[in-house]
């Protein structure tokens, strides 16, 4: 199937048979689809090494997709030949990468697979990574008008993947190297032994930055980072207004800033059950530092990493004192507020629930929100998150709470 390749193609052929001396290269055509209407001439080489294993190398890429002469390859390096499995992979990257703009993939970005990369494997996702077994003399290939870069796709799993995008790529490739990963292996085990479902409250780190009141209306917005036990990161924003009506706060979560994959979610927070619900809505809310594009809520609701920003948006709601204040004004939260200035004592009533805040005195008791005496007195926030039946005291206004 020489013939059919076009220069470029046959040049890089020549290459991997250079590589691998004595081992026959075979021309396997590309899977069916849409790819052939951006890669018309899209092979896929396959070649045994003599170290074992079976490699899977892109051709035609280069020419559909170089500037100035320079483009990528990519190769798949697998622990037996399924030509069809593997074909399907790499046709399935040529077209991601072929269609361009933000799906362009280079040197440290990942990709979703959609499926185990072979088997029952825990890798669904590609690490776009250089061809550390075979070197620079594969990795760099001359061609006719320019030169092709084979890059390595290595398996990697979906908690690999976001401790590169929230650590990065050097970070990942110091924990893979350290275990000394077998990279045709489908069953290694991941090096990052974290999932989202199992972090649980397991060192999460939310970190409360300024709270700020919007100029002419009684709105406030307070923004934050996240870190979570291996290092994800993120950034928050959320806001309400206090006369809104029907009562809504928003919430922005940004991730991946600067990567492929990096955006910003933002989401509706509203009372549901008797608890806090989010709903994902286009209206973008606010810029965060961790953030990319802002993303519609069907951009979001595809997003492979939404399962991620909804536990990132939990751990906010229950760690974040300001968030614990708008909690309270989305629940219509009221309380029994009795005594002078400043509040001294808080309790949460185990019966009923009832919230009761007094000062050095009990007199002149009254019905009011709890969240419009925190809008008076925002040193309660440290006391919005009792339990039920639990109190605390202070000795003055800006005093430790103890209880």
């Amino acid at each position: 199937m020489d013939h059919e390749l076009t220069p470029a193609a046959s040049a890089l052929l020549e290459h991997v048979r250079a590589r691998f001396p004595g081992r026959d290269v075979a021309v396997l055509p590309a899977a069916p689809g849409p790819v052939h209407h951006l890669v018309a001439g899209l092979h896929i080489l396959s070649v045994a090494p003599q170290e074992g294993g079976r490699l899977y190398v892109t051709s035609g890429l280069w020419d559909a997709t170089q500037h100035h002469g320079h483009g990528l390859e990519f190769l798949l390096y697998a622990p037996d030949a399924d030509d069809e499995l593997h074909v399907e992979t790499l046709t399935m990257v040529a077209y991601y990468h072929a269609s361009g703009g933000d799906y362009a993939l280079d040197h440290g970005h990942t990709v979703s697979i959609g499926r185990p990369w072979l088997g029952e494997s825990a890798c669904d996702h590609l690490l776009v990574s250089l061809p550390y077994p075979w070197g620079p003399a594969l990795e760099t290939c001359p061609l006719p008008g320019g030169h092709a870069r084979l890059l390595w796709l290595l398996p990697i799993t979906a908690q690999e993947k976001t401790f590169r995008h929230s650590r990065g790529l050097e970070a990942l490739e110091q924990r893979l190297e350290s275990a000394a990963i077998n990279p045709v292996d489908p069953h290694r085990p991941a090096v990052v032994d974290v999932t989202v479902d199992a972090i649980g409250r397991t060192d999460v780190q939310v970190l409360e930055d300024e709270l700020t009141e919007v100029p002419g209306a009684v709105e406030r917005r307070a923004s934050g980072e996240f870190v979570g036990p291996q290092g994800e990161l993120a950034s928050y924003a959320f806001g309400w207004a206090t006369d809104a009506d029907p009562r809504v706060g928003r919430l922005s979560i940004g991730i991946g800033a600067g990567n492929p994959g990096g955006g910003t979610f933002h989401a509706a927070v509203t009372e549901q059950d008797g608890g806090t619900g989010f709903s994902l809505v286009d209206e973008p809310f606010a810029d965060v530092p961790q953030g990319g594009p802002d993303l519609t809520a069907a951009q979001a609701r595809a997003h492979e990493d939404l399962p991620f920003v909804w536990w990132v948006a939990e751990q906010v709601m229950e760690r974040d004192r300001r968030a614990w204040w708008m909690r309270h004004w989305l629940l219509g939260t009221a309380c029994i507020k009795a005594g002078p200035d400043p509040v001294l004592t808080v309790s949460h009533g185990a019966d009923d629930g009832t919230w009761q805040l007094h000062g050095a005195d009990s007199a002149n008791p009254r019905r009011l929100h709890l969240h419009h005496v925190v809008d008076e007195d925002p040193t309660l926030l440290d006391v919005l998150h009792l339990e039920a039946g639990r109190s605390a005291r202070r000795e003055t206004r800006g005093a430790p709470w103890r209880g």
